[in-house]
């Protein structure tokens, strides 16, 4: 059994198959935790050459991964490897990953493991068992949010802990100047898919417009033709007649980005299956101090409170509708609860994730 006294330098092998240049949040958090672990850890990271290269970090190029690629360059008396799953970049060596706890327990048993699951719930029967097959052989369990933290618990003795998905955005506060007389900057940021309702802000927007309502739409993300549900998406544009309507901004750079976040007076995300922990899209306004609306957690989330430093609706437009059409009444509680996310979001993160990260190995 391991133990850990005092400040000690530890060697992590890291492998994660989402990193800049791929556009995902498993790339986002990936990016920010090496950043956190790199400036305190000796740490060795695994690379394709299709991935950006990171700075003071040592790098181990691996032609794809395969679990042998891998497991030739970890060392048995390394401290502990961490895996991060799913990535897209594991590509079709996905199910590779599936076998390296076990691989690496049969091969060189004394190393422990640490594995990140940023999805579980959402699974098929099929993908939550091979998610055990990592949790079986895993010594630390970790995941982002309360539903896949009580699902993975009923499957495991093992303890489940979380880290805390941030704003993976520069945080440039937001100041607030809107009166009755401005237009209200509505908006949109993030991947457009289906599980981020963006077919439901249309049709929002376009009967608020309808009804004459002083606002204006920006959406902070691309729509691209040639993916189905974007195609789909343009076309219900062009049906309402929305697209002079629409300030469509496309992706920009991270610093970019927050500045136009800080644009828009509220920010609506209508996850079709509520908020929950893991959303990056939910805490890069938050940190601004944006006015959030967005659909109830199947989960309290901790120290969020309706009207308070959130809003929370039903998935339907009528009760975003409804919402929204009370905050336009009501621009002095935009800028309440927009001041009031801003502090929520900051004792959230006050702890660093590394550091809850190696608390948890020392505690052997």
């Amino acid at each position: 059994m391991m133990k850990y006294i005092g400040e000690i330098k530890m060697e992590i092998f890291y492998i994660t198959g989402s990193l800049p240049p791929i556009n995902d949040g498993v790339a986002d958090w990936s990016e920010c935790l090496i950043s956190e672990l790199k400036n305190e850890h000796d740490l060795k990271v695994f690379k394709t050459k299709k991935m950006n290269s990171l700075e003071e970090v040592e790098e181990i190029y691996i032609e794809n991964f395969r679990s042998n690629n891998l497991l030739k360059h970890i060392k048995n008396d390394v401290d502990f490897v961490h895996i991060e799953y799913p990535c897209v970049g594991y590509g079709k060596y996905n199910f590779k990953i599936n076998l390296l706890p076990m691989l690496l327990k049969l091969k060189k048993n004394k190393i422990k493991i640490s594995l990140m699951l940023h999805e579980f719930d959402s699974y098929t029967l099929k993908g939550k068992l091979r998610c055990l097959m990592m949790i079986w052989f895993s010594d630390h369990i970790f995941t982002s949010d309360s539903v896949n933290k009580a699902k993975i618990e009923k499957l495991t003795s093992k303890k489940v802990k979380k880290l805390l998905i941030k704003s993976q955005l520069p945080v440039e506060k937001k100041d607030y100047s809107i009166s009755k007389n401005d237009d209200i900057i509505l908006g949109f940021w993030g991947y457009i898919r289906e599980d981020k309702g963006f077919d439901l802000i249309l049709e929002v927007v376009n009967i608020l417009l309808k009804n004459n309502y002083n606002i204006k739409f920006r959406v902070l993300s691309d729509l691209d033709p040639n993916i189905e549900y974007h195609k789909k998406l343009l076309k219900r544009i062009d049906d309402l007649n929305l697209k002079n309507k629409l300030e469509i901004h496309g992706f920009l750079d991270n610093s970019k980005m927050s500045e136009e976040i800080n644009k828009l007076d509220i920010c609506i995300l209508p996850y079709k299956k509520g908020l929950t922990e893991r959303r990056g899209t939910f805490m890069a306004p938050m940190a601004n101090g944006c006015c959030v609306i967005t659909i109830k957690p199947r989960y309290k989330i901790e120290g969020l409170i309706h009207k308070n430093n959130v809003v929370y609706c039903n998935y339907n437009y009528y009760s975003i509708i409804e919402e929204l059409k009370y905050l336009l009444n009501n621009i002095d509680e935009i800028k309440e609860i927009g001041n009031n996310a801003s502090i929520w979001y900051d004792n959230l993160s006050k702890t660093k994730n590394s550091s809850l990260l190696i608390e948890t190995i020392k505690e052997e």
